[in-house]
């Protein structure tokens, strides 16, 4: 069961990118995919007609769009079914003449940087928005849960591709696949995420983001000494907790159950960083009761 697991928290750019194949868009290929992001994503999403843009596929995500300039490569949207986008770009170029389901059968997300880039992502992408210490499974590589909500609600409709946001912190952290409104299970299905193979493209780090959690800007650590204090606080607890796995589990519906529950109780704590030491101590009494039953 922990092998099925670890494999549903797994995620797209877990692993390093394994890039299998590059084709250089042309000023007409450009033109037909410049009419399925604007259907997507806005004008403000579509590439320059002389763009450098190249798609490629990529081992755990169908296609990549990337764009090569004097600064370097920037990846800027993905598509999880290559024959779907397909149908979508001529679907969208063809107008009123192609076929609208086509175009909303294609899952294409943007990538974290082209949002960071991006003046109009709130319009282009919807957010969803999480209490900070929530933010810390996410980039575990779990999926959101419904409980990390707080009960808030959004319209969206199942399918909307989101960004997902830490109160306080304007920057996404994360993108994924809004999966309903509902009171347990999976919230948001991620894609990409903050820390991943994808992101490390262009490792940018935007201000509170660290590699254990999203602080709020007026959270974020008055020095570097105090950062990485926090980062080694949280690496041994999570090294504590490799040693005090649960002892039993029945199935996927109950792993996720215990994993929203985790994240609604971390979402209601008023600081993650007050909340190190109750933690730890956690941590280690779970240990220690591991240990005791092995002797």
């Amino acid at each position: 069961w922990l092998k099925r697991f670890w494999f549903k928290l797994a995620s797209m750019f877990r692993k390093a990118l394994d890039i299998q194949g590059e084709k250089k868009y042309s000023g007409k290929d450009i033109k037909k995919l410049n009419a399925l992001l604007a259907v997507k994503f806005g004008e403000a999403a579509t590439f320059a007609a002389r763009a450098n843009v190249y798609l490629k596929s990529e081992a755990s995500c169908a296609q990549l769009l990337s764009a090569k300039g004097e600064d370097g490569e920037d990846y800027c949207f993905g598509a999880l079914d290559a024959k779907a986008f397909d149908r979508a770009i001529t679907a969208a170029s063809n107008g009123d003449r192609g076929k609208a389901a086509d175009v909303d059968a294609a899952v294409v997300f943007p990538t974290l940087h082209w949002l960071w880039a991006s003046a109009d992502a709130s319009e282009a992408c919807p957010g969803v928005y999480v209490h900070p210490a929530t933010s810390k499974f996410v980039l575990n590589g779990a999926d959101l849960m419904a409980p990390g909500l707080q009960g808030k609600e959004y319209p969206f409709p199942a399918g909307s591709v989101v960004a997902i946001y830490a109160n306080g912190n304007p920057k996404a952290f994360a993108v994924g696949e809004w999966q309903g409104s509902r009171t347990s299970g999976v919230a948001v299905k991620i894609f990409t995420r903050f820390g991943d193979s994808l992101w490390a493209q262009n490792p940018e780090k935007p201000e509170g983001f660290t590699p254990s959690c999203i602080l709020p800007l007026g959270d974020c650590p008055d020095s570097d000494a105090e950062a990485e204090e926090t980062e080694a606080a949280e690496t041994a607890r999570e090294a504590t907790m490799q040693f005090s796995p649960p002892d039993r589990v029945d199935g996927e519906c109950e792993a996720d159950s215990l994993a929203g529950k985790d994240q609604a109780e971390e979402a209601t704590a008023a600081d993650p960083k007050q909340d190190m030491d109750r933690l730890l101590l956690s941590c280690f009494l779970q240990a220690a009761n591991t240990t005791l039953k092995k002797d």
